[in-house]
């Protein structure tokens, strides 16, 4: 196994375990997501009306558009007059408490984690310092929760806050994530010069 092999693979474990922790101080610590994760007015209520109509789990956007039918008409006056929205449901239920749930989770951390590292050894000859590292890691994060999570109101018109909230979630996904990973992948470690810290005390700029 190489440098490099062992390298990406130990910033991608650290990362994920990294990540596992931003998640639950972000998601359960966090007083952010309550500021715009409502809970439903009458939930029993509510939860009756889908367990009574059997709906099956899926994605449901009201009002319903079905195939050949032409966005005008009643649909074209039902979205002029609203409400509008989609409902994702789980009828099945889960444990959240289940330890193959955080299993998958840092598997998928790892994944992600191993493919972000694997972009920064592609570009690490214009990137010599940590500094620098780290804020392509972020930037990177940024960029894609520009065009994923605001993709959402833009098209579907779901509230702001909701996207605004993911999208921080993910810029500070990034950010932890580079932290590590601008570290494990030092180039000087990668060559076997030794490497850690003095890096980030290089002068910054392209190889």
């Amino acid at each position: 196994m190489t440098a490099q092999q062992k390298w990406l693979i130990w910033g991608a474990g650290l990362s994920a375990v990294a990540l596992m922790i931003w998640g639950y101080l972000f998601w359960s610590v966090s007083p952010l997501p309550f500021s715009v994760l409502k809970p439903l007015p009458d939930e029993e209520a509510v939860l009756k009306v889908i367990r009574d109509t059997q709906l099956v789990t899926g994605v449901y956007s009201f009002p319903g558009l079905v195939e050949s039918q032409g966005m005008d008409g009643a649909y074209f006056e039902k979205t002029k007059t609203g409400p509008v929205g989609q409902i994702f449901i789980r009828r099945e239920g889960y444990n959240p408490l289940n330890p193959l749930h955080y299993i998958a989770e840092l598997l998928h951390f790892f994944v992600y984690s191993a493919a972000v590292g694997a972009i920064l050894l592609w570009v690490r000859p214009r990137l010599p310092t940590y500094p620098l590292r780290l804020g392509f890691v972020t930037a990177l994060s940024a960029v894609s929760a520009l065009g994923l999570d605001f993709s959402g109101p833009l098209w579907w018109h779901h509230a702001w806050g909701f996207h605004a909230l993911t999208a921080l979630y993910n810029v500070g996904s990034g950010l932890v994530s580079g932290l590590v990973l601008a570290w494990a992948l030092d180039p000087k470690r990668l060559e076997g010069r030794g490497g850690g810290e003095s890096d980030l005390e290089d002068e910054a700029g392209p190889a």
